[in-house]
């Protein structure tokens, strides 16, 4: 970072020599110098060619196989105010948590799934609780975890189950509540953990005159474990 080039096709030799395989992290000189010769993988990110801060690539050289330490963390289990988790990101000069959210496309090849990647949702979150979309069901990228709360016109806890639900970006916590033993209840409770933390699903929501009041929506559907769509 202080303009100092490597002698990376040296260093590269040196490694091979040893029978280690060499990675070079080009992020600094990434279209700006030539990229030499040697490397078994080079790393380079999007932010220091003005591309979208939170993407990189990692070209590995064919013939390599390498096996990964993480597939990736969980955000789940990550809150916007975890200082903890942020300042260790820090460190490894990470920016944020890892999120899988690449897969194929109609052709077959491999492609980001932005939507995930940014945990979209249409309508967003303050736009769901607004009269406007009373009693339309839109589908949701949330975290959600079981919760306790009955009230209201979910008041009967023999009738409904209530979850926690909340999304990077979300201002605040919503309820949501489906109807025991229907179909996205017995799923949802095959999807989330035993243990009390948040887990990636996508459901279907559907508000109510006063859910902007309460912060309470009825859960309608089931769609799928994370948040990709393949």
């Amino acid at each position: 970072e202080i303009g100092v080039i490597q002698p990376v096709a040296a260093l590269a030799k040196r490694a091979h020599q040893n029978g280690a395989l060499f990675l070079c992290d080009a992020v600094q000189g990434f279209g700006r110098v030539e990229i030499p010769e040697g490397p078994d993988l080079i790393a380079v990110s999007a932010h220091k060619i003005h591309g979208p801060k939170g993407i990189g690539a990692l070209w590995v050289r064919d013939g390599v196989e390498i096996e990964p330490l993480l597939f990736c963390s969980r955000f789940g289990l990550i809150r916007g105010d975890d200082t903890s988790f942020w300042a260790f990101a820090a460190v490894l000069e990470g920016g944020h948590p890892h999120l899988v959210a690449v897969v194929e496309d109609p052709r077959g090849a491999l492609a980001v799934d932005w939507d995930c990647f940014v945990c979209a949702n249409d309508p967003a979150w303050d736009e769901l609780e607004t009269p406007a979309h009373a009693g339309k069901e839109y589908p949701f990228r949330v975290l959600a975890e079981r919760s306790d709360y009955y009230n209201n016109r979910f008041a009967d806890e023999s009738d409904w189950a209530c979850y926690s639900l909340s999304a990077p970006g979300q201002s605040h916590h919503v309820h949501g509540y489906c109807r025991r033993d229907s179909p996205a209840h017995l799923a949802l409770e095959a999807a989330l953990p035993e243990v009390p933390e948040p887990e990636r699903v996508m459901i279907g929501l559907r508000g109510e005159p006063d859910s902007l009041r309460t912060n309470q929506f009825e859960i309608t559907a089931f769609v799928r474990r994370e948040w990709v769509v393949p």
